[in-house]
């Protein structure tokens, strides 16, 4: 290694697993704002690095293998001999999945370390494990930094959690608001959409905690309802899109839901759209919405997390509960689809939201004065 390489801040990143998702999109930009004055190791406990193709070429950005797992004493005992080759001056965990990392760095002193907790998977979309309560509890309370995203996650982190308060960081995800905008490319042409179409649409790995099987049918109510040619355009991939696609198919719906898969520059896609739709079990701060906004989209979605919190007042009638899913998300389509003029001034009023509070740079000064804050 030169001596350029060992005079740079070195942070290793410990992911439950390295997919392009919300998190590594978000890592991916603050990595490369960061800049070259910084040097990062990246893990993913699942040897999965396909959002490797979202770093920027000119970092100095190490990919490494997890320690392979081998019961619980001798992961943690393969985790610590892994940081103390890396030899990192900060560490980043992420999530329930990196868990182990955290308590292996309990036993090696003067590391510091930033958990981020990102949300629940459809194991804790309804209620919390817990051992996992326990857990968190334990090793929260004795990490120098635990970074969440959303108010509601933060209350979660006092509540439940016990984190205290000087070590508790909420920051609202932020993202480059010059990639989004009304003007520009759409996929419309691409995805052989009718020129009338009112197109719904969503970005977000095809997970089930994004629960698309409920706006598919919330679809078939609103299609049987309206006039309007609506159709729903659905971007990512995922364990659940066979299940979807056959879904969609069983509600005579083939034709009007178009499955694009994973799309590096999802700009041209929400371009397409005419409404947003998140139909979520569990979210915390949806980077997709806020992107949606920026690109003056109208929001529909269900009231999980901060969504309520995040769309402008005026579209809040249309966040409603899940219980009262998929009819009520079907309603809220209708009423959009029927009505341009009400779409419009919804969606200008959600972009005016997310350019004031949802810029990239504000976010991306509270990461760095944090990470500096723990290293000098």
């Amino acid at each position: 290694m030169n001596s350029a390489s060992t005079s740079k801040r070195h942070v290793l990143h410990v992911f439950a697993t390295f997919v392009p998702a919300g998190p590594q999109t978000r890592t991916a930009n603050v990595l490369e704002a960061l800049g070259s004055s910084w040097r990062h190791t990246i893990v993913a406990m699942d040897n999965r690095t396909s959002a490797s193709e979202l770093l920027a070429e000119d970092l100095e950005i190490t990919l490494r293998d997890a320690p392979p797992q081998a019961g619980f004493f001798k992961t943690l005992r393969a985790l610590r001999t892994m940081i103390q080759e890396v030899a990192p001056d900060l560490i980043c965990t992420y999530n329930w999945g990196a868990i182990e990392t955290v308590l292996a760095v309990r036993s090696l002193t003067g590391i510091p370390l930033i958990h981020h907790e990102e949300g629940f998977g459809p194991e804790e979309a309804a209620s919390f494990k817990k051992r996992r309560v326990w857990m968190r509890r334990f090793l929260f309370k004795r990490v120098p930094a635990l970074i969440v995203p959303s108010h509601n996650l933060g209350k979660i982190a006092r509540d439940l959690w016990r984190v205290p308060e000087r070590q508790l960081h909420i920051v609202p995800n932020g993202v480059h608001l010059s990639r989004f905008g009304p003007r520009g490319a759409d996929m419309r042409e691409q995805l052989a959409l009718p020129p009338d179409a009112v197109v719904v649409g969503s970005v977000g790995h095809l997970r089930p905690e994004k629960n698309y099987g409920r706006l598919i049918e919330a679809m078939a109510s609103a299609t049987a309802r309206t006039q309007v040619p609506l159709h729903l355009v659905l971007v990512g991939d995922g364990v659940e899109r066979s299940h979807l696609e056959e879904l969609a198919q069983t509600l005579g719906l083939k034709e009007r839901v178009h499955f694009t898969g994973h799309q590096e520059n999802t700009a041209p896609a929400y371009r397409t759209f005419d409404i947003f739709c998140l139909s979520s079990d569990t979210e915390q701060m949806p980077i997709s919405l806020i992107e949606a906004m920026a690109t003056g989209i109208p929001p529909v979605a269900t009231d999980v997390g901060d969504i309520r919190l995040m769309v402008p007042t005026e579209s809040r009638a249309n966040i409603v509960s899940k219980d009262l899913c998929p009819l009520a998300l079907a309603d809220q389509l209708v009423l959009l689809a029927n009505d341009k003029d009400v779409r419009m001034s919804l969606g200008r009023a959600a972009e005016a939201k997310a350019r004031e509070l949802y810029g990239f740079d504000k976010m991306l000064a509270i990461y760095k004065g944090l990470y500096e804050s723990l290293l000098f």
